[in-house]
């Protein structure tokens, strides 16, 4: 009993015994709030996507969930792209569908979508596995689109005037190569134009550079790689 005090906020954290159903907090005898807690936990299915499927550019997951105890269930959602490493989606979800672009996330062809549901005590989760996040097959090409970001060593290297410079971007967007000194000057300006997703090769006349070690740099909204080449005269 703390008496007659002002009204004051606070928080605490309370150990519970297994087998708890809830805490009763009074004063001098009175119930002033309680806080049942569900002995059953929720139930979940996933409804889509289902298991190999092929997600596209805009993918709604949904699911069907109830809770015996008849308690409020709010849903999380976690991709693995691999089966270990969780990416949170969102968080404390009130409905029972959710639209979702793969596309800012990393491509897989073994991804996992899991959907937690939580009563505020008790957690279920499903999940669907094996998931293909293609999203640019359909829209920009065939099955064969590539799905990670390349910059393959140039040919020939080393080299005296001309080389070619290959890459792979998977995605469609603007595309930079440029080409620096060791001391990072930039030097020349190779490409710096939209490129839809697959595999290009550009060719550079280093006919204006002395011998010595440069660098190559793709650069792109989502990624950026380097490649160390030789001219020598």
């Amino acid at each position: 009993d703390a008496g007659e005090v002002s009204q004051q906020f606070f928080s605490c954290y309370l150990p519970l015994i297994q087998n708890t159903s809830g805490i009763v907090l009074k004063k001098n005898d009175t119930v002033l709030t309680r806080r049942d807690f569900s002995l059953n936990p929720p139930s979940i299915v996933l409804l889509s996507p289902s298991d190999g499927d092929s997600l596209q550019e805009t993918e709604i997951i949904r699911w069907s969930a109830s809770d015996i105890d008849g308690d409020s269930l709010f849903f999380d959602i976690l991709y693995s792209p691999d089966g270990e490493e969780q990416i949170i989606i969102d968080t404390e979800i009130r409905d029972d569908s959710y639209t979702w672009d793969p596309s800012d996330y990393p491509d897989s062809p073994q991804g996992t979508i899991t959907v937690i549901a939580s009563d505020g005590f008790n957690e279920a989760s499903a999940s669907v596995k094996n998931l293909i996040l293609s999203w640019l097959n359909e829209k920009y090409g065939p099955a064969t689109t590539p799905v990670r970001y390349v910059l393959k060593q140039n040919y020939p290297n080393p080299f005296n005037n001309y080389t070619c410079f290959p890459f792979t971007v998977p995605r469609p967007g603007r595309v930079r190569l440029d080409v620096f000194d060791l001391l990072g000057n930039r030097i020349d300006e190779v490409l710096d134009e939209y490129k839809r997703a697959g595999d290009y090769t550009i060719e550079w006349n280093a006919q204006n550079h002395p011998s010595g070690i440069y660098l190559l740099r793709l650069e792109t909204d989502y990624r950026i790689e380097t490649r160390k080449f030789v001219i020598q005269k």
